[in-house]
């Protein structure tokens, strides 16, 4: 099953697994499942999507994972044609797990043990921005607090800008080609016109990355990146389907394929 295939709701039945591949349940417009698949292209892993309707989740999900969150994942044991299986979720667990378990590809965190760790200290930082995100973004009705959360996201985009001109490379994981850190922050950042569009006149993203020029560029080069170009979906896509949830409609029809 593709990145776009049907959103299964209550009641569904259970599509049987692939002995040879990792199936991720997920959700296309979750960014948390959007990390866990970027870096199993990256690591050429062998997977296939099973979309959940996260409003009306599938009795079998539940099973799987009692929180009924995405991205989860499940891998047949070897030699398991009882249909014994295992079970990981959380998105940074998932993604490492990946990286680790998956050779056919370099590696994407680095091999030294201090800037590994730094990396992991700038994901678990990354957690404010993207809570500001949310917070911006579902804010229905101004509570006195949204210049300040727009602001403070402002703010936090120039740290990683500074950051990232202090690497003095292309990209956080390097030259090349994006690395972890890279991948576990872009969902948001493939997100943020969608606060454009809903405040344009509070959050003018094209005018702030003037500000921040290395985080700029490196924008530009996550959007030209093979892996990413995989993934992502259209500015357009996203504010729509923004619009459906801040509604309580959740429209995950509109990327699905027939």
């Amino acid at each position: 099953m593709s990145l776009n295939s049907k959103h299964y709701a209550s009641g569904s039945p259970f599509p049987p697994l692939q002995k040879d591949k990792v199936r991720i349940y997920s959700m296309r417009f979750c960014p948390y499942v959007e990390r866990a698949i970027l870096v199993a292209e990256a690591k050429k892993v062998p997977y296939e999507i099973v979309n959940c309707n996260l409003k009306q989740k599938p009795e079998w999900l539940l099973e799987k994972n009692p929180a009924g969150k995405v991205p989860t994942v499940e891998i047949l044991e070897e030699g398991g044609g009882g249909g014994d299986s295992k079970i990981l979720d959380e998105s940074l667990i998932v993604a490492d797990f990946f990286d680790e378990a998956f050779t056919q590809a370099p590696s994407l965190v680095s091999a030294d043990p201090f800037q590994k760790a730094t990396d992991r200290v700038w994901m678990e930082a990354f957690g404010k921005l993207s809570g500001l995100y949310f917070k911006a973004v579902y804010m229905k009705v101004d509570d006195g607090t949204l210049d300040t959360t727009l602001e403070i996201l402002r703010k936090e985009l120039g740290v990683y800008d500074k950051e990232l001109h202090r690497r003095g490379s292309k990209f956080y994981g390097g030259n090349s080609t994006p690395g972890m850190l890279d991948f576990m922050i872009w969902p948001w950042i493939e997100r943020l016109p969608n606060l454009q569009k809903l405040y344009s006149d509070k959050f003018p993203l094209d005018d702030i990355l003037k500000e921040y020029p290395t985080f700029a560029a490196w924008i530009n080069s996550m959007k030209a990146d093979v892996t990413v170009q995989k993934v992502m979906i259209p500015t357009d896509i996203h504010f729509k389907y923004i619009v459906s949830s801040r509604n309580g409609t959740n429209d995950y029809t509109l990327m699905e394929e027939e």
